[in-house]
C-alpha cells in the first residue's frame, strides 16, 4: 500500500488551522497559504490581538464574515474575547462556535437549604439525609432567600434561571401540593433598573407518589433585567386559604437549585 503525500494546502484546508486575528470586532484573518472556502467541521486555533467590545465576526481570507457564537448560538459580547487569548473556532456551516466556555459566561448561585430564612417551616438536621426543611400541612409555610447574582466578578446577563425542587411527600396519601414561588429582581436601589415581580404556581398531583418518594419539579423559567444584582425568592406551601392545596401530609423540601 503507496504512502499519500499530504501537502501544506491540504493541511490548511482541513481541519486544524492555525492563525493571529487582526482588528476589533469585525476581525480577519489571513493564512498562507490561503483557504480556498469555509467547511462544516474546521477548526481554527486563532490568536487575537485585540479583546471584542461588541458582538464579533471573523472573516477568513476574505471569503466572508460568519459571527463568532460562544455556548452554541449565543452572541459574543463585550469582553469575550481578551487581548492576547487563543480560541479554538469550529465551523458549524452559519457561524464561528467558540469552542468550551467563555470567562463572562454568567452561571446560577449554588443555593444551601441551610442558608434559607424559614417562615413557618422547620429546618431539621438528619445523619442520613442532610438538611432538610418541613413545610408543615396545616400552614402556608415559607422558604425565603436573597441571591447575589454577581458570580465571580460576571454581572447577571438576563438569562432565564430556572428553580426546581427536590422533595418527598410524608405520610398522608392523595390530593395536591401547591407550590407557589415568589420572586423579584432588584439591583440595590439602582433606578437603572426596575424591579421584577411575578408569582409562579405548580400544582403537584401527589396521588401517584409513595411515602416518602423523593421526586421533583420544575418551575416555569423567570428572567430578569441584565445587571440585576439581587434575586429575592420565596418558595411557599399554599395549605390554608383560597386556592389552598388537598394533600393532607406534610411536604419536605430535600433541595432547592437554580439552573440556566
Amino acid at each position: 500500500m503507496g504512502l499519500t503525500h499530504v501537502t501544506t494546502e491540504t493541511l490548511q484546508n482541513g481541519t486544524f488551522i492555525n492563525g493571529t486575528a487582526a482588528g476589533t470586532n469585525s476581525y480577519t484573518l489571513t493564512l498562507t497559504p490561503a483557504l480556498t472556502a469555509y467547511a462544516v467541521g474546521q477548526q481554527f486555533n486563532v490568536l487575537f490581538t485585540n479583546e471584542n467590545t461588541a458582538t464579533a465576526t471573523l472573516n477568513i481570507n476574505g471569503l466572508g464574515a460568519k459571527a463568532i457564537k460562544r455556548n452554541g448560538s449565543k452572541a459574543t459580547k463585550a469582553g469575550d474575547i481578551l487581548s492576547g487569548q487563543v480560541f479554538s473556532l469550529m465551523y458549524d456551516g452559519t457561524d464561528f462556535q467558540i469552542v468550551g466556555r467563555v470567562t463572562t459566561d454568567w452561571s446560577p448561585t449554588a443555593l444551601s437549604l441551610g442558608d434559607g430564612i424559614t417562615n413557618g417551616a422547620t429546618t431539621s438536621l438528619n445523619a442520613g439525609a442532610g438538611i432538610y426543611i418541613n413545610f408543615d400541612a396545616a400552614s402556608d409555610d415559607e422558604l425565603l432567600y436573597n441571591v447575589a447574582l454577581d458570580r465571580n466578578g460576571v454581572p447577571y446577563d438576563g438569562s432565564d434561571i430556572i428553580v426546581e425542587l427536590y422533595w418527598m411527600k410524608f405520610g398522608a396519601s392523595g390530593g395536591t401540593v401547591k407550590w407557589e414561588l415568589d420572586y423579584a429582581f432588584t439591583n440595590l436601589g439602582d433606578d437603572a433598573y426596575s424591579a421584577v415581580d411575578g408569582t409562579e404556581v405548580n400544582d403537584v398531583n401527589v396521588t401517584g407518589l409513595g411515602n416518602q418518594e423523593l421526586t421533583s419539579n420544575s418551575f416555569a423559567a423567570i428572567s430578569g433585567p441584565a445587571g440585576a444584582k439581587i434575586l429575592q425568592l420565596t418558595l411557599r406551601r399554599n395549605s390554608t386559604g383560597a386556592g389552598a392545596d388537598t394533600y393532607t401530609g406534610d411536604a419536605e423540601l430535600y433541595g432547592f437549585n437554580l439552573e440556566k
